[in-house]
């Protein structure tokens, strides 16, 4: 910014100590009311106000330092109404001449949200006169922060519960962040000119690039890759000392993920343009390995202190995690619905099975029925209770607490083998129940049968016929944070889990069953258990004659 004039470049200098501030206020009206005190204090502004579209495709006011009655009479005129359509449209700046009744020259600056404009910030000046570049690319600026605080402001919201590993990793990228900016803010204002100094800027500079969570590529003006941090090598599988000096186009490889069609080369379109852009929604990036990674990127140029642009620093990350956790909340939505619709669907059926029931009753009872129908009679009885039964669990299901409650261990896993008989009966395998424990534990009924429900399946579908599986309950101690609670092991003698996918069954969406199989049982499990603050830990055997495989679930007792 050295080329703007002295008293722009304290605007400029007054931005950069407000920017912090900005994203610390916690409401939409807050930011824009501190945008308004800003721009009128530091800036030779006149007036401010913020115009959005609404669902009828009326514009409307959100904020305005003037009077309302004035900001409505003198500013929403027709030729400002096809102007604001025109930049909202756009996502271009513009400037125009406005009556308000004296000339006012005013900025009319886009904010982008989401990839769209959906808000014009109006900036109003006392005369007519032509606004300098500098003023202008300042005004900007504060249009791309007002987009991307509020963007902040409106995720913040809608993310009810933050994972504490992601809340690290967010204070770390902060932190890297900020030193990041701090240091080169340092070594722009200081203009170091000694060589030594110089290539103690750039060692700096790379360092804290590398130590950055997102992936970084720097170009040249050719669009020639002069750095790329670690995690630009891990994703485009390209190391940095056979990538330096190639174009970008063979590094990064980036398709539609739905069309498959290649966008424009964005080092191109930055360098046309001067502007920060992101790439569209749907990108791929291939790896030099040919593996894909769903990414969201931007592009930005590097200008020196002429302006001119001497490169183009790309910055993405992989947005795989994200996908599966908007997935895993979709199954879920949708695993939740199926329920409700499943108990619907026994509370119906429930009446008309006690009527059968007290049928096959009444004709069981007649004396001269013959033998071989009377059996035939008590095998419909006995099937009509196992429905019978399930139906009923189905509405137990539905019907259960939602807060925590004494549940004995006894009876959730007596219902939960109740519910796999059948499939127990039919593939001969022998269930040994052992509870040591005769107390009660705090929890969701709900959740430690799905719990027992998903280990005990799994079990049986590994045994296949003939095994064994052995169910234990007993006070225990984990011995790591020694903590005393209650401790339950699911055992079975079938083949063993294969090293190679040990380390993935807990993964979401990880299944080894095909397409009958969901891979969301152990992930919920282990959700629902780290959620309890128990443990679940895994032993398992492959080795013939001894292999098989035990789930040990603990739940710590109430301190």
């Amino acid at each position: 910014m050295k080329d703007l004039p002295g008293g722009e470049q304290k605007m400029f200098e007054a931005f950069l100590k407000s920017t912090q501030y900005l994203l610390s206020l916690q409401t939409q009206q807050d930011i824009w009311e501190h945008l308004g005190k800003f721009v009128l204090t530091h800036f030779p502004a006149d007036w401010l106000a913020f115009i959005e579209r609404d669902p009828d495709n009326s514009l409307a006011f959100r904020y305005c330092t003037l009077p309302e009655t004035v900001a409505a009479q003198q500013i929403l005129t027709n030729e400002v109404r096809t102007l604001l359509a025109d930049v909202l449209e756009s996502g271009f700046l513009a400037s125009r001449v406005l009556l308000m009744p004296t000339p006012s020259m005013t900025a009319f600056l886009p904010i982008v949200e989401n990839g769209r404009a959906s808000r014009v910030m109006l900036i109003g000046h006392t005369d007519a006169q032509p606004l300098p570049t500098g003023l202008l690319g300042i005004y900007l600026a504060l249009a791309g922060l007002a987009g991307t605080t509020t963007e902040r402001k409106r995720a913040e919201e809608e993310v009810r519960r933050l994972n504490a590993e992601l809340e690290r990793r967010v204070d770390q990228r902060t932190m890297q962040l900020q030193r990041a900016y701090e240091e080169l803010l340092k070594e722009i204002t200081e203009r170091k000119q000694a060589e030594e100094s110089l290539r103690t800027s750039e060692e700096r500079w790379e360092t804290t690039l590398r130590s950055i969570g997102d992936a970084v590529i720097a170009t040249d003006a050719d669009g020639r890759v002069v750095f790329m941090n670690e995690v630009a090598e891990k994703l485009t599988g390209w190391p940095l000392s056979e990538s330096q000096g190639k174009d970008l186009k063979e590094i990064f490889n980036i398709v539609n993920e739905v069309t498959r069609i290649k966008p424009e080369n964005p080092i191109a379109k930055v360098i046309r343009t001067g502007q920060v852009l992101g790439l569209s929604n749907h990108t791929a990036l291939i790896s030099r390995s040919g593996r894909e990674f769903p990414i969201e990127d931007s592009g930005a140029p590097i200008r020196d202190k002429e302006g001119e642009i001497r490169g183009v620093v790309m910055v993405f990350h992989d947005i795989s995690e994200k996908r599966i956790a908007e997935k895993a909340v979709r199954d879920s939505e949708r695993l939740a619905t199926t329920g409700r619709l499943a108990s619907s669907l026994a509370h119906e059926i429930h009446n008309p099975l006690d009527t059968i029931g007290n049928l096959l009753y009444i004709i069981n009872q007649s004396p001269d029925m013959p033998q071989p129908l009377r059996q035939h009679v008590a095998m419909a009885s006995e099937e009509l209770t196992r429905v019978t039964q399930m139906t009923q669990h189905m509405l137990v299901f539905q019907r259960e607490a939602k807060t925590p409650v004494p549940i004995k261990i006894d009876e959730v896993l007596h219902n939960v083998t109740a519910l796999y008989k059948r499939k127990i009966e039919s593939a001969a395998i022998q269930v040994e129940e052992q509870v040591e424990f005769e107390g009660e534990f705090i929890g969701l009924p709900g959740e430690m049968r799905q719990i027992f429900a998903n280990l005990i399946g799994n079990a049986i579908e590994a045994i296949g016929k003939n095994g064994k599986i052995r169910l234990h309950a007993y006070a225990g101690r984990d011995w790591r944070q020694g903590r005393c609670g209650l401790r339950v092991t699911v055992a079975d003698n079938g083949p063993g889990i294969p090293s190679q996918i040990r380390d993935n069954i807990f993964d979401p969406f990880f299944t080894t069953k095909g397409e009958s199989g969901t891979g969301l049982g152990l992930w919920i499990t282990s959700g629902i258990i780290e959620n309890n603050e128990g443990i679940l830990r895994l032993r398992t055997v492959t080795r013939a004659g001894r292999s098989g495989t035990c789930f040990s679930v603990f739940f710590p007792f109430p301190t």
